[in-house]
């Protein structure tokens, strides 16, 4: 049977609310403000320049070792993710080539989708001023705009969650069921914790339903929707994850009170580590200011309803599923996994801020939290702020003479050590060609030459770097570059 068609969103605004922003949608046939406009333009300008800015990191030249292997799925029973993302990426690069540049163009395409279909679910949702207040967030938060540029499979899952989110807000009848239902295929087919996406999807569809009771029937097709495209996965989970759990991968275990009390300023900040020192006490007055926003949206919820109950939903719901996974199994609790809950964090955070009485004053709120996330954003640009594999490599291209040996350690198994290696060496035949394994001088020195390493800092890696200094004579050590260092060794006497 066909869905019933879902009316028009039209919650009650809360009492005082001026006639101006009254209603969470522009009117039948209206359009989103200029501002939203802008807010998406210059989002995407973000998004689309500055990709060759950063070095590609070791989980991005992982995602780029499994996407161009030989046989992709073959490397994915060694690893821990689903095929979506790394399948994406294969035919990207067979396009565009594996360059940098041309590698991240696809995730800020895809960044550039979410942040267009966020844009008009939150004007519908939130009204003229929060919603453009939403928008603008969205469109410069450094969270969003980092994800959109890495190699990974974070912008799939966060296009997942928002195209959910559009779908549920905007969408009717069957091209809504199909988008949901699209929605949870490519959440769950991107990254395991992209189920999260099925939470929230959940969560806003009862929030709508206590709402609106006539359209529960609606809400919950939706809903339903959402997790049948996941539950589509259901084959290759039954015969793919069991070899990837016996593996010797470890979880992601971030869960202390700490994580928990900053995941909502987490889901729009990130790499602060790129702020001058001087600056962060500002940062950390923006941080505040987003905490007060999302603290007034669950006050105003919990007082009128609304919209505000909406975006309630949107983020508490996936963030209480994430406990009961990880309650139930490995801690897999960090902010890119969570990114199911970020549009719902965006969405009470900025419309919180946006309806601070009186409305000067969340005007120049709500600009602050936009204006010091693009401050933040702006910042990763000025340098590289990524695990520097691209100048080590360089330099070992440039020094590599015949019969020396290329040795990467990262502590990770199989030969996803290699990852950086094979990416940055790609041009290279002759040190590529005389890439070693651990196991190849872990029995003794190698001596046919000198030996080039590139060390990714972590404690991981501190026995296998001590027993190569104790065994080798340091001809070049280059200073720590954000993780990576660069030896050049030859066997002592």
């Amino acid at each position: 049977m066909p869905e019933p068609s879902s009316p028009q969103d039209t919650t009650p605004a809360p009492r005082g609310t001026p006639a101006a922003d009254r209603g969470p949608d522009p009117g039948p046939g209206g359009r989103p403000p200029v501002a939203v406009a802008v807010a998406v333009v210059v989002g995407c300008a973000l998004r689309l320049t500055g990709l060759g800015v950063h070095s590609l990191w070791f989980d991005e030249v992982a995602t780029v070792q499994t996407a161009l292997d030989a046989d992709p799925l073959a490397r994915l029973a060694e690893d821990r993710h689903p095929p979506l993302a790394f399948l994406a990426f294969r035919g990207w690069a067979a396009l565009l080539g594996p360059g940098d540049t041309a590698l991240r163009l696809l995730p800020a395409l895809l960044g550039c989708g979410a942040l267009a279909l966020f844009a008009l679910a939150a004007v519908r949702l939130l009204g003229r001023r929060g919603g453009t207040a939403a928008a603008a967030l969205w469109a410069v938060a450094p969270f969003h705009v980092w994800i959109s540029q890495e190699v990974r499979m974070y912008a799939f899952v966060e296009l997942a969650a928002v195209a959910a989110l559009a779908a549920q807000t905007l969408g009717r009848g069957r091209a809504r069921l199909l988008a949901l239902a699209a929605s949870g295929f490519l959440a769950v087919g991107s990254h395991y914790m992209g189920v999260l996406v099925v939470a929230a999807a959940a969560g806003v569809a009862l929030a709508r339903a206590t709402l609106r009771p006539a359209t529960w029937r609606s809400e919950a097709a939706g809903a339903g929707a959402v997790a049948l495209g996941a539950l589509a996965w259901t084959p290759w989970i039954l015969w793919m994850v069991p070899r990837q759990l016996a593996t010797e991968w470890g979880f992601q275990a971030r869960l202390a009170p700490r994580d928990l009390a900053e995941l909502p300023v987490r889901q729009v900040l990130t790499e602060l580590d790129a702020v001058p020192a001087p600056l962060a006490p500002l940062v950390w007055g923006l941080g505040a200011l987003l905490l007060a926003g999302l603290a007034w949206s669950a006050v105003r919820a919990a007082r009128a309803g609304g919209p505000e109950r909406i975006a309630t939903a949107a983020w508490a719901t996936p963030v209480v599923a994430a406990l009961v996974l990880t309650a139930l199994g490995p801690a897999n609790f960090t902010p890119r996994y969570l990114v199911a809950a970020a549009p719902g964090f965006a969405l009470a955070v900025a419309g919180g801020l946006a309806q601070v009485p009186p409305r000067r004053l969340g005007l120049a709120l709500a600009s602050a939290a936009v204006l010091g996330s693009l401050g933040v954003t702006l910042q990763h640009r000025r340098a590289n702020h990524r695990e520097d594999y691209r100048t080590a490599l360089a330099e070992v291209a440039a020094r590599w003479r015949p019969g020396d040996g290329v040795l990467s350690i990262t502590g990770t198994p199989g030969r996803t050590s290699r990852a950086p290696l094979e990416h940055y060496l790609r041009d290279a035949p002759g040190p590529l060609g005389a890439v070693l394994d651990w196991e190849d001088v872990a029995g003794g020195p190698y001596t046919r030459g000198r030996l080039h390493v590139v060390v990714r800092g972590a404690h991981y890696t501190r026995d296998r770097l001590a027993a190569l200094r104790a065994r080798y004579e340091v001809l070049e050590e280059s200073p720590d570059r954000l993780g990576v260092t660069r030896l050049l060794l030859r066997a002592r006497p």
